[in-house]
């Protein structure tokens, strides 16, 4: 394989990678397809090299990293109104 192609590979395939993704298949059995299939002929090791680059700084997010940000947005939950802060204690031993 030339030097280069892996990334040629995995960004043509980038979108119908996510849609597994997202469709619950692991990495492992994704990479095991395209390879059982030809259309890819990186290793298993380069191509979670770029699935990880892809998922850190790549434009698409998987839809269950989407879902999994919006749980952790809507999780948070505030102090009661009667609840003191923790704050306030520390100014009055100040």
């Amino acid at each position: 394989m030339e030097w280069g192609q892996a990334k040629f590979e995995f960004l043509a395939l980038r979108e119908e990678i996510h849609k597994a993704l997202a469709c619950g298949k692991t990495a492992k059995r994704i990479h095991a397809d395209l390879k059982s299939q030809n259309r890819i002929k990186m290793s298993q090791r380069s191509f979670y090299g770029w699935l990880r680059h892809e998922r850190l700084s790549g434009p698409l997010m998987v839809a269950a990293d989407i879902a999994s940000m919006r749980t952790k947005r809507t999780q948070h939950h505030p102090l009661p109104q009667n609840t003191p802060s923790p704050l306030d204690n520390q100014e009055d031993e100040q």
